[in-house]
């Protein structure tokens, strides 16, 4: 639910790429479906939650604050 609720506020403030935003919701959907199925699927949010961080931090150092 935290990858669903994290690409919607991403995509009503456009704070986050639409690319992004897409992934998050299948990844989102994914690991809401299907994450007790397989451990493998747990290691989706670790990963997704990397990318996040790299894209809040790069944005941070475009805007020089």
């Amino acid at each position: 639910m935290f990858v669903l609720a994290t690409a919607s506020i991403g995509r009503y403030t456009r704070a986050l790429p639409t690319w992004f935003t897409a992934v998050s919701i299948l990844i989102g959907l994914t690991l809401l479906l299907t994450a007790s199925l397989d451990a493998r699927f747990a290691l989706l949010f670790p990963v997704w939650l990397f990318a996040l961080c790299v894209i809040i931090l790069t944005r941070l150092r475009r805007s020089g604050t």
